[in-house]
């Protein structure tokens, strides 16, 4: 393979030194035989795949121009090139499948745009060969040169003048070979078309030359750029600009001094940058830009934008040095930030809060949404059952923000009172009440007692009625923040003596039942009695209760006074005392534990 390599390029180099020597004809006649015969030989040579193209050295003249996307702009009817071009630029843009066999050798772009319909024509004057394709590129630009056919394309082995001239020809694309004369018959072009234009110095020349364009079509710029669109700012700090033309990125200022900003009431707001698309990556024109400014104290409403001239001494450019105009204006929406508050942010189950919109000045354009409830208004009154966060939407010219506020619901606290059933024989009591949230103990809840007496305790752990004598005790509790809980009751009663039981010993079991048994009347180990009954037994006169051992369910609490002894506990059957043992305990809060 390295042997190939070096044949194809010996090749090439006597090929060239033959080009160079034979001087390709001038201008007026037909390549001679052996001029025709070294470009055909140099044109297969440069199509096979093999072949590796030699650095050339003795061109000194290279620029970003060798590349399409920055190819250089016409803006006028002629154009000299006073020095020669080595190379193709950063990339490779040509396809071998085109007339230009050699694709890109020692290459200039240039583009153009046509200001109207009519004919294009060029010529390039010269003593040299050069060889010419032309793309229309108005729908893929640069970016479609590579896969795209030239409208035009021309590689004639014939040196001297060469382009394209009147009359135009409708047929797209046309393709000249080495063989075929140095110009062709010109193009007919639509206004807005976008053309590129690759100029190959074949012959590698150091002479440079002229291009002189024609046709009746207008196909350099002499009009001011103007804005185009101008997108809008809603609530951030930046618009888009979009210019009529491509403008250059050097005459777009990056402190953003080319643009002035004022609000509804006239006042500028401050600009702080701006930067065309693309241009930091480095190209050199661009359709577009980003301004950015200070919104700080901005209110939602109408912004113009004003062209201005520049810190660089100049409005912004298009390509051909037209400068934009300081009557050039354009308006954009911008929404401030906003605020929700809330009238209650802690409101009962049910209460009524009322939730507001703060910061919208009174313009018209201006519309209100919410949820998850419906209104159309700045306010609404809410009443959640649940805590709920609210959420509202302002719009104003096709702009939207959005604000929160959550209202949370305090549950309602849950009392109860210890004891709830009180039976004295003589003397007073105590009753405490206290109250949770959500499980948890509430340490702050009020309370208000009514009935046999009245009492009011307001932001603390729980309450105490001390002394309590017969009577009926009713407590209501409340939260805080108002949240009414539930009513609890604690009655109190006084037991008066009784006769005396025919036995002060008596007998209970865990399963008992004085219903179902009359005979259980708990004076004998074998017909015990519940310990409920054996209390009201007592009927406040001193007695013993001998509890069978077991599990005894209680499902309230029992009051027992100083006159009742309990002994435990013993065994069922014919010799209940054979063995005696001590109360059992069971796992379990009340009324699950027993002892």
């Amino acid at each position: 393979m390295k042997k190939k390599y070096f044949l194809l390029n010996s090749l090439a180099f006597i090929l060239i030194l033959l080009a160079k020597n034979y001087s390709f004809a001038q201008e007026g006649r037909l390549p001679t035989i052996n001029e025709l015969k070294i470009k055909t030989e140099l044109q297969q040579l440069y199509s096979n795949p093999a072949y590796k193209a030699p650095n050339s050295k003795h061109l000194l003249t290279t620029g970003p121009e060798q590349d399409c996307n920055n190819a250089i702009p016409i803006c006028s009817s002629s154009y000299t090139q006073t020095s020669s071009y080595t190379g193709h630029g950063s990339t490779q843009e040509v396809s071998s499948s085109t007339c230009l066999k050699t694709k890109e050798t020692n290459s200039v772009w240039y583009t153009f745009t046509a200001q109207n319909s009519g004919t294009f024509t060029f010529l390039l004057n010269t003593l040299n060969d050069y060889d010419f394709a032309l793309y229309n590129v108005t729908s893929t630009g640069c970016a479609g040169v590579p896969s795209a056919t030239p409208v035009r394309c021309n590689f004639s082995a014939t040196g001297g003048n060469t382009g394209l001239t009147l009359p135009a020809s409708a047929t797209i694309p046309l393709s000249y070979s080495a063989a075929d004369v140095p110009t062709m018959p010109g193009l007919n072009v639509s206004a807005g078309q976008t053309f590129v234009l690759i100029i190959d110095n074949f012959s590698a020349n150091t002479n440079g030359y002229t291009i002189t364009f024609g046709g009746t079509a207008q196909i350099y710029d002499s009009t001011p750029p103007t804005i185009n669109t101008l997108s809008k700012a809603c609530n951030t700090s930046s618009f888009n600009i979009t210019f009529s033309e491509p403008v250059q990125c050097n005459s777009i200022v990056a402190n953003g001094s080319d643009f002035i900003i004022t609000g509804p009431l006239g006042a500028n707001i401050p600009v702080t940058g701006a930067i065309g698309a693309g241009c930091s990556s480095g190209a050199a024109t661009t359709t577009s830009a980003t301004v950015s400014f200070n919104t700080a104290g901005l209110t939602t409403g109408v912004y113009n934008v004003t062209i201005n001239t520049g810190t660089d001494g100049n409005t912004i450019i298009d390509k051909c040095g037209n400068a934009m105009s300081t009557s050039q204006t354009a308006t954009f929406q911008y929404i401030a930030p906003v605020s929700i508050s809330a009238s209650e942010p802690v409101v009962c189950s049910g209460d009524p809060s009322t939730i507001k919109i703060s910061g919208v000045p009174n313009i018209s354009g201006v519309t209100y949404s919410w949820a998850p409830v419906s209104s159309s208004v700045d306010s609404v009154v809410v009443n959640p059952v649940n805590t709920t966060t609210y959420v509202g939407t302002v719009s104003y010219g096709g702009c939207s923000v959005t604000a929160s506020q959550i209202v949370t619901v305090s549950q309602p606290p849950i009392v109860t009172v210890n004891p709830s059933n009180i039976s004295l024989c003589s003397g007073t009591s105590t009753i405490v009440a206290s109250a949770t949230m959500n499980n948890v103990s509430c340490t702050n809840c009020n309370y208000v007692w009514t009935g046999s007496a009245t009492q009011t305790d307001n932001g603390v752990a729980n309450s105490t009625i001390t002394n309590a004598a017969t009577g009926s005790y009713t407590v209501t509790v409340s939260s805080n923040a108002g949240c009414a809980g539930n009513s609890a009751v604690a009655n109190v009663s006084t037991l008066s003596p009784t006769s005396p039981p025919s036995c002060n010993i008596v007998y209970v079991s865990p399963t008992a039942n004085v219903v179902i048994s009359p005979t259980a009347d708990g004076l004998t180990p074998a017909t015990p009695t519940t310990i409920q009954n054996a209390i009201t037994m007592a009927g406040c006169n001193s007695i013993v209760i001998k509890m069978q051992v077991g599990d005894y369910t209680i499902s309230s609490p029992l009051s027992f006074g100083s006159f009742i002894t309990i002994e435990g506990g013993y065994n069922g059957g014919a010799n209940p005392f054979t063995q005696k043992t001590s109360g059992k305990a069971t796992s379990g809060g009340f009324p699950a534990q027993g002892t």
